[in-house]
């Protein structure tokens, strides 16, 4: 795959589907990934892999897990924009089950009227971290 520039990569991306988009991140150089929500989601993957979802999301996990590339996990960004979700159904708890490297971020602190010690507050009373974990993390 090859693309001119910034523009370029975009309008490769948007033509691109979760699956597609993934192959795009395996081949450029990346410390983390924003929010990751979506990451076990079988559900979402799209063209050739369809068929064989659940096994292609574990591969991408595996390969996240084995890179130590960093999801940025914003949970009071993901209330906000996401009105249904119930914060202990968020997959923060599998990522951290399944040790993919997380961290817990802000998103906007502004608009989200959070911060990060109200972050890691929520993270560690939804989701029961221990000591360990939240070191991890953070």
């Amino acid at each position: 795959m090859s693309y001119q520039g910034f523009d370029g990569l975009l309008e490769v991306l948007v033509e691109l589907r979760f699956v597609v988009v993934v192959e795009v991140f395996q081949r450029l150089p990346q410390n983390g990934i924003g929010h990751g929500f979506h990451l076990f989601n079988w559900q979402h993957v799209e063209g050739r892999y369809k068929s064989n979802a659940s096994a292609y999301v574990d591969r991408l996990v595996k390969w996240i897990t084995d890179g130590r590339i960093t999801l940025e996990v914003c949970l009071t960004s993901n209330e906000n924009t996401m009105p249904s979700l119930n914060i202990e159904d968020h997959p923060f708890k599998k990522m951290v089950q399944e040790r993919v490297s997380v961290t817990i971020a802000t998103d906007n602190r502004l608009i989200s009227n959070t911060n990060m010690v109200l972050e890691l507050s929520k993270a560690v009373r939804t989701f029961a971290l221990t000591p360990r974990q939240l070191k991890e993390i953070v």
